[in-house]
């Protein structure tokens, strides 16, 4: 008897080889001009604009993004810009100009690159009744806005995020979690002592100790915390509604 012939061995397969890494889009790869290093954004870059805006993307390592703009329609729109250009700038609000790329002046600004593109955004394409933004988009308009006094990109943010109706903003404000203390925040600044600053301070009240003394990140990675005042007022708030009914506590913040 004739024994079986041994079973085929089937080779091992070689090793695949690795792929290469992708390279990043063209946008992404940083600018080098001099000592500055920044990155274009894809969607306010345009090659006939007059002015380099440098901000800070703290998403990504406090990167410099950068925006390619028009001088005219900044200032359309916004005061401190229009002032700024026609004395020469800068100023907004206050900055140094750092170089120049393609013959225009690179300023770097003191807006996060998300509220900043949010603002671009408003100047370039407008905004209409009905369009739907975030929290965090809203507030970047407001914010914004108000810093470089341009009320029409102040007013769409505002819209949203304090109704005229009374029961509309209660119920939005008390709805905010992580957002309040950047919503108390944002009141304290462009609307002092109005409902929507108050009542964002009441939802403050709610929130853990720690997060109330610590702050939250903002969308674009900013810490927000209360200021000294805000804190002091809180802790009033507090003990005073050991004493009184917080409604009471409320009417007299």
């Amino acid at each position: 008897m004739t024994s079986a012939p041994p079973p085929a061995t089937v080779p091992s397969p070689a090793p695949a080889s690795p792929s290469p890494s992708p390279s990043p889009p063209l946008e992404q790869l940083p600018y080098v001009e001099g000592r500055l290093r920044f990155i274009k954004d894809s969607d306010f870059w345009f090659t006939d604009g007059n002015i380099v805006l440098m901000a800070m993307d703290f998403h990504l390592g406090a990167s410099s993004m950068a925006f390619c703009v028009h001088r005219g329609l900044l200032s359309r729109h916004s005061d401190v810009f229009g002032l700024s250009f026609e004395a020469g700038l800068p100023n907004p609000t206050t900055a140094d100009i750092l170089g120049t790329v393609a013959d225009c002046p690179i300023v770097r600004i003191s807006d996060s690159y998300h509220d900043f593109k949010c603002f671009l955004r408003a100047v370039y394409d407008g905004y209409v009744p009905g369009d739907v933004l975030s929290f965090a988009e809203a507030a970047a308009l407001v914010r914004t806005g108000h810093k470089y006094c341009a009320p029409l990109v102040q007013n769409v943010g505002l819209e949203i995020l304090a109704p005229r109706n009374f029961e509309d903003l209660w119920s939005l404000v008390l709805h905010f979690r992580e957002e309040a203390i950047e919503a108390t925040n944002l009141f304290a600044t462009v609307a002092p002592g109005s409902p929507a600053h108050l009542i964002a301070f009441y939802r403050c009240s709610q929130l853990e100790i720690r997060t109330i003394l610590t702050g939250t990140r903002r969308a674009d990675g900013f810490l927000e915390t209360l200021s000294m005042e805000e804190i002091v007022r809180w802790v009033s708030f507090i003990l005073g509604s050991i004493y009184r009914p917080s409604n009471d506590v409320f009417m007299q913040m």
